[in-house]
């Protein structure tokens, strides 16, 4: 009895979830806000270029840079905000929720930074991390972010863009 390749049962496309993990470099620095029920939303903008060997000239070619907008919720979104900064490069899984522009915007469940040319530190790996640190006595207190956004009259989704608008990318 002959055998040949097995093969897979019919799937119903619109039930394959349109999760994608893509690595990219942040462009400018991430913008955390808050919605009216208080709930942190960071954003950051990030490029991603592919580059693909060519058998032809027997080199690797960039390709044209992919342009995300990249939201964040809740706890990630305040992890975002603190830890990511303008040339990081970073790991992000999420889910495709549209295109504008030429632009994909994603919705991040999970992010990374990105270990291919830095070392990163967790807050019990930094070095030295076992040896008990001295806390500065607290300076007075800053307003929260949450009373701020509590004192806004629009809240974050109502605001007109700002200047550098967020479906555009810097193509630096």
């Amino acid at each position: 009895m002959e055998r040949g390749p097995a093969r897979l049962p019919e799937v119903d496309v619109s039930q394959v979830p349109n999760a994608i993990t893509v690595t990219g470099t942040v462009t400018g620095e991430p913008e955390l806000r808050f919605t009216r029920r208080k709930t942190p939303v960071a954003r950051f903008l990030m490029r991603s270029a592919e580059r693909r060997w060519n058998a032809a000239t027997h080199k690797w070619e960039e390709q044209p840079p992919l342009q995300y907008v990249c939201t964040v919720w809740r706890r990630y979104a305040e992890h975002a905000a603190e830890t990511l900064t303008d040339g990081v490069r970073v790991v992000v899984t999420g889910r495709l929720t549209g295109t504008q522009d030429g632009v994909l915007h994603v919705s991040v469940e999970d992010i990374g930074i990105s270990l291919f040319d830095r070392i990163a530190y967790t807050e019990t790996t930094i070095p030295g991390a076992l040896e008990p640190r001295p806390r500065p006595a607290p300076a007075a207190p800053a307003p929260s972010p949450v009373a701020e956004a509590r004192t806004r009259r629009r809240d974050w989704w109502e605001q007109p863009p700002r200047p550098d608008a967020w479906h555009t990318c810097p193509s630096g």
